[in-house]
């Protein structure tokens, strides 16, 4: 699954399939790399990016911040959330990075 997550990204409908914590949805690479240190004290690792924006969920997720480090995680977090629109009219893509298309095929690899 490694492998698969870090060969793709995800362009954000409705945002039902991508995972806030493990999904590149950001354009900037999974939440779980970008901020590591909110990562390991994340509850509800599995929820969708849906879930989580819905309301700011995301943030009861990381409510128990401990080090300056955790803050600005936080703020970096906060910062890309903030910018995120939804569209609910559309599902979720996926796309491969290593095609100038983003389309995988078997000689693609």
């Amino acid at each position: 699954m490694a492998l698969f997550r870090a060969s793709t990204s995800i362009v954000l409908g409705n945002s039902h399939k991508a995972l806030s914590w493990h999904d590149d949805w950001t354009g900037k690479g999974p939440l779980r790399m970008l901020a590591p240190g909110l990562y390991k004290i994340a509850t509800r690792k599995q929820r969708t990016v849906s879930k989580e924006l819905h309301e700011d969920n995301w943030i009861r997720s990381v409510a128990r911040l401990q080090s300056p480090i955790h803050l600005q995680e936080f703020i970096s977090i906060a910062s890309l959330t903030s910018q995120v629109t939804l569209s609910t009219d559309r599902e979720d893509s996926i796309s491969w990075r290593w095609t100038t298309n983003g389309v995988y095929s078997p000689g693609s690899r």
